[in-house]
Order: C-alpha cells, then structure tokens, then sequence
C-alpha cells in the first residue's frame, strides 16, 4: 500500500520527535543529562516512563546519589547483545510517543555486537581472541572477515539500530570519543569532519547519521557544557548552539526549540 503524502497543512500538527545522541569523553555529564531529562520528563509529563538501557553500570550510581527523587524510571543493565535484544523485544511494543527510551552507551554496543561476531566464527569474544593472536603469534586481526561483519551488522543494525530509527518515541543516545589512532577508516574521517571534531565518536561509525540532533559534551571548571554540532530540528541550521547543562532536557528545549 502507498503511504499518504504529507503536505505544508500537516505540519502544523506534526509532533516533532527528539532523537538526540550525546558524544563526549567519559564524566562529561552524559549520565547526568539522562537523569536529568527524567526529572524534567516527570514534571512536564506527569505518569510517562523514561526507559534507560545501562551497559556500563554507572548511571545507576549517580541515579541513587543525585535523583533518588525521580521515580519515573523503568532501568535495565544490559552485560551482553543478547541481554539488549532481549530487553527491546519486550519493550518497544509499549512504547508511546509521549515516552523517552535513553541508551548509555553506543559504543559499548557496538563492542557487544562485535563479540557476537567473533563468536560466531571463534567461539570466544573479540578481546580473547586477540589476546591468543597475539600469544600465538598467528592468526588475522578479523578472522573470516565477511561472515563475522555479517553476524555484527545483524546484530546492530536489523536488531538494534533499525529498532530505534523505527521507533515513534523520543530518544537519547550517548557515546564515548575514540581514543586517538595512527589508523582512520574513511568512514571515520568524514564523520568527524563532517562534526567539527578532532577525535571521532566511538561505537559503529555511522552512528552520527541516524539521530536528528548530535551534542558534544564537555566538562568544564563550572559545570558540564553541551555544544549542538548538528541539529535538523533547528529552525536555524548550521548555527552552532551552546549552553550549560543544569538540567539537559529543559535546556536544551529552551535553546534549541
């Protein structure tokens, strides 16, 4: 069936959906603004649920240390790819529009996937296989390169990636930057270029293409900064957009939309 086209007339009623991902080196506040977004969220919508998917097991630490106060979380900690898949499965089909789903962090995801991989044509994950490489002394850094990538992309992008872009709630990503390399895939360098950024986001590659908004964080002498490298929802493109994090969702509506 084909999908009705949608006029100049629609858009006055269009709902606009955030889908934002934060970059930023680690205690950058990328924690912080999830569990600030949530204060926020159970102000401005009273009875909605902030989602949190946690690979990394320290959100929770400044959950109960800051924003003991907010209730309208639904947490999971997710150790493994089955672990995320599984909690999506059960998740999405409640999902509304008036909800946030938060995942901390891409990167860590992209690593979950790539162990699937490694896995499925070693039998052991990424990190020991590598380290028996380098014991043995032999061996390629990928092995079976094309069914691994397979196995990987699967994973990330048809059971996790597509989820998300498909999804009809807000979103909120975060990512870590890259530990500097003498090696840059081109695909790396044209993200980065295309961001401003000296050291590219880390996680799949392409993670910077699906969200509509990517914010660079930083950690300064006052207080966390978010700095807005690209926004479709701006009603002035290309500007660039900085303000201090107090409290992430009501700033960030308030500078940015």
């Amino acid at each position: 069936m084909i999908p009705e086209p949608i006029t100049a007339k629609d858009l006055v009623s269009y709902k606009l959906r955030e889908f934002i991902e934060l970059v930023g080196h680690p205690k950058t506040g990328k924690s912080f603004s999830i569990l600030s977004l949530a204060e926020a969220w159970r102000r401005m919508s009273p009875g909605r649920t902030v989602y949190i998917i946690d690979t990394e097991d320290g959100l929770r630490k400044t959950w109960k240390s800051a924003f003991p106060h907010v209730d309208n979380i639904k947490y999971w900690y997710c150790s493994d790819m089955d672990s995320v898949i599984l909690v999506l499965d059960e998740l999405v089909p409640t999902l509304v529009a008036e909800d946030w789903l938060c995942v901390e962090s891409l990167s860590r995801i992209w690593e979950f996937s790539q162990n699937l991989g490694y896995e499925a044509v070693t039998g052991i994950k990424k990190a020991e296989y590598l380290e028996k490489r380098m014991a043995d002394k032999k061996g390629p850094v990928t092995p079976h390169p094309d069914q691994l990538w397979q196995v990987v992309k699967n994973a990330y992008g048809r059971n996790f990636m597509d989820i998300l872009v498909d999804l009809r709630c807000n979103i909120l990503l975060t990512t870590t930057l890259r530990k500097e390399t003498p090696f840059e895939s081109a695909t790396r360098r044209e993200v980065r270029q295309s961001l401003g950024l000296n050291i590219s986001p880390d996680g799949d590659p392409r993670n910077p293409y699906y969200p509509d908004t990517v914010c660079l964080m930083t950690k300064e002498a006052d207080g966390f900064y978010c700095t807005i490298l690209g926004d479709r929802g701006s009603e002035l493109p290309g500007t660039t957009v900085r303000f201090k994090v107090e409290n992430f969702l009501l700033d960030f509506m308030s500078n940015c939309r």
